[in-house]
Formats: structure tokens, C-alpha cells, sequence
């Protein structure tokens, strides 16, 4: 079983590495090689198009920074984020704007399965934390 899991992998992996097209993830790539996974592993299709679609996932969630604001951010301060981040990550990062009021202030930056917060709420929650921690011994 451990050995067919590996296997099941190995294909997903070539398959994702067949996914581009000018190193950019081609939709039409993906369509044809989820073609040829049916007719070719029909027993084992499901499987290996699980482990294919979370590579998938894993690539555009690390070159995609999530940004939440309490307000709309200006084109400039985008670029900024979009530049520092895309330096530390070694690339070209996509970044996706969501407002969130609760935040009172701020931003939230989460990118694949990192995260900073800079938000007002984010630093009242850590105030909470340190004193919960100090006066309920």
C-alpha cells in the first residue's frame, strides 16, 4: 500500500510539473493532463488527482499573499507589500485584498501558511495574552 502511495505521488508530481506553460500554471495544461490521468489510471484517477490538485493548491497558496485591511489600501502600499514579500519568497506574488472592519486598524498578511499581523486587534489580543498569562497564576 505504502508502495502504491508512493507511486500515486510520483505521477501527481510529474503531472504538476507538466501543469506550466512559460513557467506559469496553464488551465489547459491541467485539463489535459486530468484527460489523460482518466484514461490512463482509471483505478487509481481519484487518488493520484487528490495529491495532483493539492500540489496545485500548495503552489498558488505560497505565491499568493492574503491581505487584510480594516480599509481599502492604496495601489502604492500594495506594491510595497507585493515587493518586500516577493523578495523574502524568491518571486512574483500575487496578492489578494480583503476588508475586514474588525481588524480597527492595520494589516494582516497571510501567505501559504505563514502569517503577521499588524492589526489594532491583533495587538490587543496579544496585550490580553500577556496579561492573562501574568495575573491568573
Amino acid at each position: 500500500m505504502k508502495r502504491e502511495n508512493k507511486e500515486n505521488l510520483k505521477i501527481a508530481r510529474i503531472l504538476f510539473k507538466k501543469s506550466f506553460e512559460d513557467e506559469k500554471l496553464a488551465i489547459s495544461k491541467m485539463k489535459q493532463n486530468m484527460k489523460f490521468l482518466k484514461a490512463t489510471f482509471k483505478r487509481e484517477a481519484l487518488k493520484i488527482s487528490g495529491l495532483y490538485f493539492k500540489l496545485i493548491k500548495n503552489y498558488i497558496s505560497d505565491r499568493t499573499a492574503v491581505v487584510e485591511s480594516s480599509d481599502k489600501l492604496e495601489k502604492a502600499q500594495v506594491e510595497k507589500i507585493r515587493n518586500y514579500f516577493g523578495k523574502k519568497r524568491a518571486g512574483k506574488l500575487e496578492v489578494a485584498l480583503v476588508t475586514d472592519p474588525k481588524l480597527l486598524g492595520g494589516i494582516k498578511i497571510t501567505i501559504g501558511d505563514d502569517q503577521w499581523d499588524f492589526s489594532v486587534k491583533g495587538k490587543i489580543n496579544q496585550i490580553k495574552e500577556t496579561l492573562s498569562g501574568r495575573y491568573l497564576r
